[in-house]
C-alpha cells in the first residue's frame, strides 16, 4: 500500500504541474470544470486514512476541498466535507458509509 501511495503522490505532483499549465494555457473556466487535482487529492486522502495516517488524510482532503470550492465540481466538495469528517474522527471512509454517512460507531 505505500508503494501505491508514493504513485498517487507522484501522480498528484505531475498532474499538478499539468493543471497549472492548463490554467494559464487555456480559458480559466474549461479548465475549472476539469478539476482533476482535486480528485487527485480526495484519492490520496483515502489512501492515507486507509493506513491510518487520518492526520495527513484530514490535510490532504483540505486541500481537495478548497480547490473543489473554488474550482467544482459541487459534487467533489460534498464528498470531501462528508469524507473529511471521517479522517478527523480517525476512520477511514469505504462504501458502506454511503448508507448513513457518519463516522460514529465505525467497526
Amino acid at each position: 500500500m505505500q508503494n501505491v501511495i508514493l504513485i498517487i503522490n507522484d501522480l498528484y505532483k505531475f498532474t499538478e504541474s499539468i493543471y497549472n499549465d492548463l490554467m494559464i494555457k487555456i480559458n480559466l473556466k474549461y479548465a475549472k470544470a476539469y478539476n482533476y487535482i482535486g480528485f487527485i487529492l480526495d484519492v490520496l486522502a483515502a489512501a492515507h486514512a486507509e493506513n491510518g495516517r487520518y492526520d495527513e488524510a484530514a490535510a490532504t482532503a483540505r486541500k481537495g476541498l478548497k480547490l473543489a470550492l473554488r474550482d467544482g465540481p459541487e459534487e467533489l466538495a460534498v464528498g470531501l466535507t462528508k469524507r473529511l469528517e471521517f479522517y478527523q474522527a480517525g476512520h477511514p471512509y469505504r462504501q458502506i458509509h454511503m448508507i448513513n454517512n457518519k463516522p460514529k460507531n465505525h467497526e
